[in-house]
């Protein structure tokens, strides 16, 4: 894993409360009140870090905010496999926005995503199982914060989630997706 601390020693990384965001910038995934989400965490957990993976029309709005916080950090677009090694040092997936194959991600790479109770998500919002797999809140910034915060300070939390998570990702197998929808279409 000398990638893994290569890696964080280059973004200035020393902790291992690392969230991260990854998708399109775009306004409905609500990255303002994600920023705001993260002051809040950080006052709670100190030693927090979080990445934004990803482009869209918001993209200057992230690169301008991480620019100005030291322990916010913007790498760009990531497809594939170079979101592996950020995924594997992230503890969870922070998507208070439209939330949709996304959660797929999460489950793969066994960190819970956290999402707010909002009508704007994507079929695939109920693949979350509430405090089994992943966190939904209620839409507010600051009980958003103080759930992450209470996740990462609990190992028993962290472990909990992540093996729902492992649970969710052998059950929601693309090929498992495909077959289901193709089912449906049949019957």
């Amino acid at each position: 894993d000398n990638k893994m601390r290569d890696m964080q020693k280059e973004l200035g990384i020393e902790s291992e409360n690392i969230c991260v965001f990854c998708g399109s910038m775009y306004s409905d995934k609500r990255l303002d009140f994600l920023v705001e989400s993260c002051r809040l965490l950080r006052q709670l957990v100190p030693d927090f870090h979080m990445i934004f993976m990803g482009d869209g029309p918001l993209q200057q709005f992230v690169s301008d905010f991480c620019a100005n916080y030291p322990w916010m950090h913007y790498v760009g677009p990531k497809f594939g496999n170079e979101r592996a090694p950020y995924l594997k040092i992230a503890k969870a997936m922070l998507m208070p926005g439209l939330v949709g194959l996304v959660i797929i991600d999460s489950f793969v790479a066994g960190i819970p995503l956290f999402t707010t109770d909002i009508p704007l998500h994507s079929p695939e919002i109920y693949y979350l199982e509430n405090n089994e797999n992943g966190i939904m809140t209620e839409n507010n910034a600051k009980v958003y914060a103080q759930a992450i915060a209470y996740y990462l300070k609990s190992p028993e939390k962290q472990d909990l989630l992540k093996k729902g998570c492992a649970k969710s990702a052998k059950l929601y197998t693309i090929d498992n997706m495909v077959n289901n929808f193709a089912s449906g279409i049949v019957s």
